[in-house]
This record gives C-alpha cells, sequence and structure tokens, in this order.
C-alpha cells in the first residue's frame, strides 16, 4: 500500500497498521489437520507465497493478497484509514434494539442452486515446482438439501502454495457462502 512505484502510494497516516498486526497475529495462529497418513499436524493459518504480477492494478494484487489470508482491505471513513477487515469470528461488540434501529430489518433465504456444495481451487504446488494443483472441497452428501444440484465453484489461489492453505480457505468460502438466511 506505502509503495509508490507497484503499490497505491498511501503514506502512513492513511493507513491503519493496527489492523495489519491483528491479521499478522491471526495468521500466525495453528490449524490442526491430519496429513497424508492420517495423523494430526499443525501449520501456520495463513501464509502468502507467491508472485505479484505487478502488470496488474494495484486494486486486483491487493485483493489477491487479502484472497490468500481471507480477509479483505477496506476504508474506514471514522477513522480515515485504509485497514485490513480479518474474517474471523468475533465476540459481540454491540446490542441492537428499538433506540438504536433507523430502518427496517428485513431477512431473505437463499436459493439453494445459488450456494457451491463444492470448490474447486488452483493454487501453485510448492511441493512440485509451482506447478499448478488443484483441491477439492465438497459438501458432504448428507448435509445437502433435498434435489441439491451439483453446484461447483471454480476459485484461484495464486499467492498459497499449500495444499493445506489452500484446502483451508476453499472450505472457508463453501461454508460461509451456504448461509441460508440473509
Amino acid at each position: 500500500m506505502q509503495n509508490t512505484v507497484y503499490g497505491a502510494a498511501v503514506e502512513n497516516e492513511y493507513l491503519d497498521f493496527d489492523s495489519t498486526t491483528t491479521l499478522n497475529t491471526y495468521s500466525d495462529q495453528l490449524v490442526t489437520f491430519n496429513d497424508y497418513e492420517g495423523d494430526p499436524a499443525t501449520q501456520f493459518r495463513y501464509r502468502i507465497n507467491g508472485v505479484i504480477d505487478t502488470n496488474q492494478g494495484i486494486l486486483q494484487n491487493v485483493d489477491a493478497i487479502m484472497t490468500a489470508c481471507d480477509s479483505w482491505m477496506q476504508y474506514n471513513a471514522t477513522l480515515g484509514k485504509w485497514g485490513v477487515v480479518v474474517n474471523k469470528g468475533e465476540a459481540a461488540s454491540y446490542s441492537f434494539n428499538d433506540s438504536n434501529l433507523i430502518g427496517a430489518i428485513s431477512i431473505g433465504s437463499i436459493d439453494i442452486a445459488q450456494m457451491p456444495n463444492q470448490i474447486e481451487a488452483k493454487f501453485p504446488d510448492a511441493t512440485n515446482r509451482d506447478q499448478s494443483n488443484y483441491v477439492l472441497a465438497s459438501v458432504p452428501t448428507f448435509l445437502l438439501y433435498p434435489n441439491e444440484p451439483v453446484n461447483k465453484l471454480t476459485t484461484n489461489y495464486d499467492l498459497v502454495n499449500d495444499s493445506v492453505q489452500a484446502l483451508y480457505l476453499a472450505n472457508r468460502l463453501m461454508e460461509q457462502s451456504r448461509e441460508d438466511l440473509l
């Protein structure tokens, strides 16, 4: 964000460094998974490993970086700064009631044909000289809705070179896209 040649040339005073510290702390937490032999193993939640294409626009490159750590960049008008929003669970921090609601609340359901139940994620595999590899995340059959059609989403994690992280991100994307109320 600060780089004047390849970045957005944003001055320090307009960047929220606390939000990047939050992301770094969250990224350094260990996640548990089963290795190829079925034994429990751990690794850091997120690592960004890849090459930034400087021919792409700054927003495309920032989006690629944020996608690799399941976060997004946003401008906080209250602070007047650009910062990272980490996509993670949080404890409730605000309580809504009749005195602080301004508009109507509407609840709508999502069409099951629009919810992916499979995600194929392409990533450069570090164990194979960064050749393209794929992971497939899918909803277990017993969790599918009755008569739910196969709805496969294909995505790329250009800055993720680890199959565990690619599968972790694909599962998070699929689970969050299957929320049935909006």
